[in-house]
């Protein structure tokens, strides 16, 4: 997932590249400009803030919760001059992840036990 934002101008960019899956790592990367300094990119899931970076690149994986049926992520930079970026929100719908299992019945798995050992053994 790429997020563009520009701190200290209107033309904020969103951009999305990637897909979500419940149980396993989102990488979020914001791409942030600016004509002196970025100071911080704050990126926000659902609503929540949920990490800040002061180093480029601005970037985190996003532990994504089990039973996530989507992501709503934005980007928020602020430069040194107190100037704030705000990315468009990109919402990303999130696969399961759901583990499939094949059935087994116990009767093939106790017949296959009295093949090997023997009934009353």
């Amino acid at each position: 997932m790429l997020l563009y934002v520009k701190p200290n101008s209107d033309g904020i960019q969103c951009r999305s590249a990637a897909n979500a899956t419940a149980g396993k790592l989102l990488t979020i990367h914001a791409v942030v400009t600016d004509d002196v300094a970025v100071a911080s990119v704050t990126f926000t899931v659902n609503g929540t803030d949920v990490f800040t970076s002061t180093v480029a690149p601005y970037e985190f994986n996003y532990p994504v919760p089990a039973g996530t049926i989507s992501l709503t992520i934005s980007a928020r930079a602020t430069d040194f001059g107190g100037n704030v970026g705000r990315s468009s929100e990109v919402t990303l719908p999130a696969a399961t992840g759901a583990l499939r299992f094949l059935p087994v019945t116990p009767t093939f798995l106790w017949t296959g036990f009295l093949e090997r050992f023997g009934e009353g053994r």
